[in-house]
């Protein structure tokens, strides 16, 4: 009996701290205060896990709700991302930006597979004039103003004099020649090829000081330079490969006869010249000669204010489309959001809100509500702008320097846009957290913007690919793709972010989990406390005479 008054007293103790009020005395003190306690408990806390189940089992559970809620936010999620897809890249993507294959600069690289962006350089290209045109005087036609130029004479001027002095290297044959044979100073890169070159006119390069550069005049033989003609160095050395048995039976043929014409010994001489022919040399100094001319016409059209100026105004053009892009994507996500919420509302408790309004009436404060939510998005809606601005004006800078390189697909072009985007984010979000955020907190944020846009990416591929299944269907089917692929990129981005957390290559989900499970343990047992000590103050003070 010591102890259960003791646990009594103890518990009355703790209700008057904690400020619990006594609502009922008994006052027999032949009744078992305990048992009274117990039953009492128990009907209140029938429902607490901490009162009926092991410490396993509870943390079981506990870890289970868990999960159910990440089911359940992976499908808000899912719904999210693929309102995303088809309103953002694949929605509003399609109508304001006009994608094209080579970006919306010009380059050298492009303009040489045939490929412009502006009218402007590629009618430039068209109205180049002809190499030799004959309805111009002979003085006019580029043809002879080449071979006419101050450079092109002091050549032929130095092979003069070499030869003379013990003979001139033959650049395609590696051996001497000297007075005894008759040479040429050739174009490597030939005047016609140079004067028809699209990155030539587009760098505004003249074919006489293009043509004439020193690395592209080569002295040789002059059956060799004949044999040559316009030919690249590559399609030379290609024709002397495929011709070169034929040429050797022929030879071999002249050689063999006792005696033979003028022509035929001609024809000989000529031949013997061209098996002189070192083809690694004619590959090699066409390389050179190229590679000079290029390098004169990038560091010319690269440095114009011609270029300068086109891709910082359509890299101004591309980030101001962004810039709407995002901004109208929050502002439109929102309006279909808050849009499908009324639907429902008006579905379960009908369209009127109340049985007096009018139709009119219960439709303009739907529509007020809509705008409300609309309107409270607008400072993210700005915060957009600025991000969308500088990720399109740099993705627009990114594409213009790959097609230098190399010629960019329409898709791609979205590809870099969208890639960029994400990426500014992924850098924004890792270099400079909001407050309270871990480093590794951090990471795992970027490490999904990045996944994000890989799978974004793969939706544009994907669309490209089904492009020409629907292309009967019209503008329609055209749309129609859109939101397929658009939904089909947003439930796997979800996905995808989900296995990113199951993963949890930085441990931050792991410690979340942890903290998750102690909060809910903390407050399963202060819940089971309060309602132990509300239980016992239903008891008041026993009325025990021999200890007073």
């Amino acid at each position: 009996m010591n102890d259960t008054v003791k646990r009594f007293k103890k518990r009355k103790h703790l209700a008057k701290k904690n400020g619990h009020t006594t609502v009922f005395r008994d006052n027999s003190a032949e009744v078992s205060v305990s048992a009274m306690l117990s039953s009492a408990m128990l009907d209140m806390t029938e429902n607490l896990p901490a009162a009926t189940i092991d410490a396993d089992t509870l943390v079981a559970n506990i870890n289970e709700h868990l999960s159910s809620e990440k089911i359940d936010a992976l499908i808000a999620s899912c719904q999210r991302e693929c309102l995303e897809a088809v309103v953002r890249p694949l929605g509003i993507g399609k109508v304001l930006f006009d994608d094209k294959l080579g970006g919306n600069v010009d380059t050298i690289h492009n303009v040489r597979t045939g490929v412009y962006a502006t009218n402007r350089e590629k009618l430039a290209y068209e109205n180049r004039g002809g190499y030799d045109d004959k309805s111009k005087p002979p003085k006019e036609r580029t043809k002879n103003i080449v071979h006419q130029d101050a450079r092109y004479i002091e050549g032929n001027r130095v092979i003069s004099e070499k030869r003379k002095d013990g003979g001139v290297s033959d650049s395609y044959a590696g051996v001497k020649r000297t007075l005894e044979d008759r040479v040429d100073q050739d174009h490597v890169i030939s005047a016609k090829q140079t004067h028809d070159d699209p990155g030539r006119v587009l760098a505004e390069e003249k074919t006489t000081d293009a043509a004439n550069l020193k690395e592209n005049l080569a002295p040789t033989d002059r059956s060799i330079n004949r044999s040559k003609g316009a030919k690249t160095p590559e399609e030379f050395a290609s024709w002397l490969e495929n011709t070169a048995q034929d040429r050797r039976n022929r030879i071999t043929n002249l050689r063999s006869r006792s005696s033979i014409s003028d022509k035929e010994q001609k024809e000989l001489h000529k031949l013997e010249k061209l098996e002189q022919t070192n083809l690694s040399m004619v590959r090699k100094i066409g390389d050179t000669a190229q590679k000079s001319q290029d390098e004169r016409y990038n560091k010319k059209y690269y440095t114009s204010t011609k270029f300068v100026g086109s891709s910082v105004k359509s890299s101004i053009k591309e980030g101001s489309k962004m810039a709407l892009q995002q901004a109208l994507g929050i502002l439109m996500e929102e309006f279909v959001r808050a849009t499908f919420a009324e639907i429902r509302d008006a579905w379960k408790n009908g369209f009127k809100g109340k049985v007096d309004d009018s139709f009119l009436d219960a439709l303009k404060e739907r529509l007020t509500r809509v705008a409300n939510r609309v309107q409270s998005k607008w400072k993210d809606a700005a915060f957009a702008l600025k991000d969308g601005f500088i990720s399109g004006f740099l993705s627009n800078l990114v594409t213009v320097l790959i097609n230098t390189f190399a010629t960019t697909a329409a898709r791609l072009v979205r590809m870099v846009r969208e890639g960029i985007m994400s990426l500014y984010r992924a850098m924004t979000t890792l270099l400079f957290p909001e407050e309270g955020v871990s480093t590794a907190q951090a990471a795992d944020a970027a490490l999904k913007i990045i996944a994000a846009a890989l799978v974004t990416s793969g939706g544009i591929a994907l669309e490209g690919a089904m492009d020409p299944y629907v292309k009967g269907f019209g503008p329609l089917g055209d749309y129609a793709l859109s939101i397929v692929v658009g939904l089909a990129t947003g439930v796997a981005t979800a996905c995808t972010i989900y296995m990113i957390e199951e993963l949890d290559l930085f441990g931050v989900h792991a410690k979340a989990r942890i903290e998750g499970v102690s909060q809910r343990l903390n407050e399963t047992i202060t819940l089971s406390y309060e309602k132990a000590i509300g239980a016992s103050t239903v008891f008041g003070d026993p009325e025990l005479p021999h200890l007073a």
